[in-house]
């Protein structure tokens, strides 16, 4: 045997392949795409943000205050500057972060984040890059009322250097007061180093925050420092730790850049994982693509196997030569799909993530191994079963598959093929057994989906069109249309399916005799190979299925979350606005058509200084490990953060409907002029402060620093998801007014039709200047399902390479389903029936299979979201409306969306089939049955 033939027969063999080679060259080049290009990503991602985390963190130590109510000094920034002195640290910087609102523009899904800093030392570590002016720096920029802002500023607000614009500032403790100021762009800098490009910062100085409201104090909330080596870090940490502990410093939390590293490193590497499982299915059915495909190269050579062997050419060197060629096939395919992932990973990196296009070597050199090890795994079966072919069997045109040896060998290459790719799987995961159970648990799933499928698929290919209508055949037809009825009334789109199939069922006596004959033969066909139809009806099934369950429910999700929290909040817009626009404010609430109901409180921020006399850091530990706050510490200065006050003079007390009384008793229209308040009731805090009816707090407003002494007459809760207030201690209105003269704050609460929340919010911005809206639980899920949208396309698109992989197999299906039945085409043409016919019953076969695995596929989706909505994801919260009645995420899957899912498969499966078998349907009888 000469060793070129190891060489020339394989390429040879794929060149003779054709259009099935290229197809096997598709299937492993989508599924290494898929794996390569998010292993790429997932890297490159990693690499900056860990390498940036300095950068990301403000230095090497970032302290964060743990309450608001409780910021840093001015005079606290002494501590920081004997640091400096003795050399601990080599630098500081105070940096806050506000929220904003430009005029009546909503603002971005992540917000407009307003980042207040001290242009002459911040930033500490890499400074911003600017892209106009191109030499522009903060320390020149930030001078009077001019702001810097990054480029996805410009994208959404559409603004240029230059322009002015009335820029709000609201610290996210919603009960501190906020500033304006007019603002003018002068610079713009990139979405790189600490500005994520799915952020959008304006950058202003300290001067020209307080210059905006000269009648409030500045205060920090949080502090970047830098040090020398990771030695002067610890240092630095301890030392500030035991400032904290001490009360030298208010309570705060502490975050080093090894820290960032860490959690981004872990956070990178989940969702990388995540992502991966996704492109092992996209692997796995690319793998069953090249199992496909060798079986039909291999098996229209079996004469040539035949001849091969009667030569002398072993089991042993077949199975390396067709080896050698599946390899071959698989290294191409690598390196096709490699190439893709490259041009995929170098889009996604410079264009969404904007981090340094860095590939891996080690993960290209990776996609070529992958090719060649997945067209290895899953091209075993059809190998090893070529190389098992006797030539006396081919000469008598039988097969040995059916015996018990055949069946037997079947299994036991199946096996192989799950462990190799298990093992394949672990390689990509770099965890044995999260590859396994991920491998295993697919293939489980897949088999029982199958055993569930096959009693379906006989009842299909049993069915036969009939000639006529029968007594028995319209009764049977009769009760399914009564059940489909009656179905319809607890799940309309199973209903619905079943009736569409009902009708079809007696509309098909009507079809033309041809077109019936049709019918018989596809339907027949598809019971003929059962398995082949299965795999078929699982791929598209498993495509249909995701992507359907993810635009469903996403969509679904986003609807009902909004409408219902903005149904049954019991307050869905709240404004607040300085006390000098409350009466502006009562104006424009006349005037609004869609107001329900309206109520207003005024609020002021406070700190807590004392309980019953004593501090109240003596009642709870200041700090925990790693210097940050026990969660009771946190809990108890969030609880007592802010005072709202009511005019009881006027019958305003706390509404009993959203307020429920655990101890003590209600404000009444006696307790005005006292200091008479009502708590928020912790379970948490009830054993650790000495706080019961008659006890006393003392607390200071964040602002002027003036303090009073308030009396407990009552506890409350509300619903855990309710919007009833803005500050936790409810005081009659002279409180408020004793606290703060000057920076109170007027809050209206509005119940709106919950269709024009954002009308409403709109008019009332561009009627009063100075407004300033308080995220609801409506308005703080837009966040959330955000990030739920781009979850949801990133695995569509994934799933959609499945769906594409998919289709290859089917045209590889359809050339090997009719190289097999070459010989009854060849009768049929020869016995009458024209191209257009038998094209015809090929596109109604494989049409049944796409339609029959899109209904299932959109019928268990529309059950999915049923359960879903009406078992899982309902509210209980007690009292969420005003009615306490329970609130139920009530899913009702999009029709249009479920039948243009079924028309978008049955297409794709057409338009594949078609394209698949159109030269083959042209060829003549005579051709085919020339040597029979």
């Amino acid at each position: 045997m000469k060793a070129s033939l190891f060489v020339t027969y394989p390429l040879r063999s794929l060149r003779r392949g054709g259009g099935s080679t290229q197809m096997a060259l598709i299937c492993i080049a989508i599924g290494v795409m898929a794996v390569v290009a998010i292993q790429l990503i997932g890297l490159m991602a990693t690499s900056s943000y860990v390498n940036s985390a300095r950068t990301a963190n403000g230095g090497d130590i970032s302290m964060q205050v743990a309450d608001r109510n409780s910021p840093i000094t001015q005079s606290d920034l002494a501590v920081f500057e004997r640091l400096k002195r003795e050399q601990t640290i080599q630098g500081y910087t105070p940096v806050n972060l506000e929220l904003g609102a430009i005029a009546t523009l909503p603002a971005p899904a992540n917000g407009l984040l307003v980042q207040v800093v001290d242009p002459a030392h911040f930033p500490l570590v890499t400074a911003p890059t600017f892209v106009s002016p191109a030499s522009g720096s903060l320390k020149t920029l930030l001078t009077g009322n001019q702001v810097v802002v990054t480029q996805t500023f410009l994208t959404y607000y559409h603004k240029h250097v230059g322009d002015t614009f009335a820029l709000q500032l609201q610290s996210p403790q919603q009960n501190a007061a906020g500033r304006t100021l007019q603002a003018r762009l002068a610079g713009v800098i990139a979405n790189t180093n600490g500005y994520g490009v799915g952020n959008t910062f304006v950058l202003v100085s300290f001067a020209t925050y307080q210059a905006a409201n000269l009648a409030l104090p500045v205060a920090y909330d949080s502090v970047d420092l830098v040090t020398q080596d990771q030695a002067h870090t610890d240092q630095a940490l301890r030392a500030l730790q035991q400032q904290v502990q001490q009360g030298h410093l208010p309570p705060a939390s502490f975050q080093t850049a090894t820290e960032v590293q860490q959690h981004v490193q872990a956070f990178n590497e989940q969702t990388t994982q995540l992502q991966e499982l996704a492109g092992l299915l996209v692997l796995l059915i690319a793998g069953l693509g090249i199992l496909n495909t060798m079986r039909m190269l291999l098996a229209r050579r079996t004469l040539e196997i035949a001849l091969l062997k009667t030569m002398g050419y072993s089991r042993s060197s077949l199975a390396l030569l067709f080896g050698i060629e599946t390899g071959t096939l698989g290294l191409l395919g690598g390196l096709v799909g490699t190439s893709m992932a490259l041009a995929i990973s170098y889009g996604v990196v410079t264009t969404l993530l904007l981090v340094p296009f860095q590939p891996d070597p080690w993960t290209l050199g990776s996609g070529l191994a992958l090719g060649t090890g997945t067209a290895l795994s899953f091209g075993l079966m059809p190998i090893v079963q070529s190389a098992q072919i006797r030539p006396i069997e081919v000469l008598r045109g039988r097969s040995d598959s059916g015996s018990a040896s055949g069946r037997s060998l079947i299994l036991l290459l199946y096996g192989l093929i799950v462990l190799l790719f298990c093992l394949l799987a672990s390689v990509i995961l770099r965890n044995l057994l999260l590859a396994c159970a991920s491998v295993c648990g697919a293939v489980l799933f897949l088999v029982l989906l199958s055993l569930c499928l096959r009693p379906l698929i006989w009842g299909i290919s049993t069915f036969s069109p009939p000639e006529h209508y029968s007594r028995k055949y319209l009764a049977i037809v009769l009760v399914g249309i009564v059940l489909a009825v009656l179905l319809s009334a607890f799940f309309p789109v199973g209903g619905g399916v079943a009736m569409v199939l009902l009708f079809l069922a007696l509309a098909v006596k009507l079809l033309p005799h041809p077109w019936k004959m049709n019918t018989r033969i596809a339907l027949r066909n598809l019971g003929r190979r059962p398995m082949r139809t299965i795999m078929l009806v699982l791929i598209l099934f498993v495509g249909v299925f995701v992507i359907g369950s993810l635009q469903v429910v996403g969509q679904d999700l986003q609807s009902q979350l909004a409408i219902t929290l903005n149904q049954t909040l019991s307050f869905n817009v709240v404004v607040k606005l300085p006390q000098n626009q409350a009466r502006a404010m009562r104006a424009q609430l006349t005037t609004l058509p869609d107001l329900l109901a309206s109520s207003s409180t005024t609020i002021s921020a406070t700190s807590l200084v004392a309980i019953n006399g004593q501090p109240w850091q003596s009642f709870l530990p200041s700090a925990g490990k790693n210097g940050r706050p026990e969660p009771l510490t946190v809990q108890a200065l969030r609880d007592f953060d802010g005072v709202e006050g009511y005019d009881l003079s006027n019958q305003q007390t706390p509404d009993p409907r959203f307020f429920h009384l655990v101890a003590g008793r209600n404000l009444q229209a006696s307790d005005a002029g006292t200091n008479h308040v009502l708590i928020p009731y912790s379970s948490a805090l009830a054993h650790t402060l000495p706080l019961t009816i008659g006890s006393t707090l003392t607390v200071e407003n964040t602002e002027s620093k003036t303090s009073t002494t308030l009396t407990v007459i009552g506890e409350y809760t509300t619903a855990g998801i309710s919007l009833t207030h803005v500050s936790p201690i409810l005081t009659p209105q002279n409180i408020v007014m004793t606290l703060a003269p000057a920076t109170a704050q007027t809050v209206f609460y509005l119940k709106v039709n919950p269709t024009q929340v954002a009308q409403t919010e709109a008019r009332l911005e561009q009627a009063l200047p100075g407004v300033a809206f308080v995220p609801t639980p409506a308005s703080d899920i837009d966040s959330y399902l955000q990030g739920l949208s781009n979850i949801v396309w990133v695995f569509t698109v994934i799933v959609g390479f499945v769906l594409l992989a998919g289709m290859v197999i089917m045209a590889n299906t359809v050339v090997l389903d009719l190289f097999e039945r070459r010989r009854e085409l060849g009768i049929l043409k020869a016995l009458g029936y024209t191209q257009q016919t038998i094209r015809g019953e090929i596109l109604l076969e494989y049409g049944i299979i796409g339609g029959t695995s899109a209904v299932l596929a959109i019928v268990l989706v529309a059950l999915l979201a049923n359960l879903l909505g009406n078992a899982f994801l309902r509210a209980t919260a007690s009292e969420l409306s005003n009615t306490g009645a329970v609130v139920v995420l009530s899913f009702s899957p999009n029709g249009w969306l479920l039948a243009s899912l079924v028309g978008g498969a049955i297409s794709l499966v057409l338009i594949t089939s078609l394209l698949a078998s159109w030269r083959t349907v042209q060829r003549r009888p005579l051709d085919v049955l020339r040597y029979e």
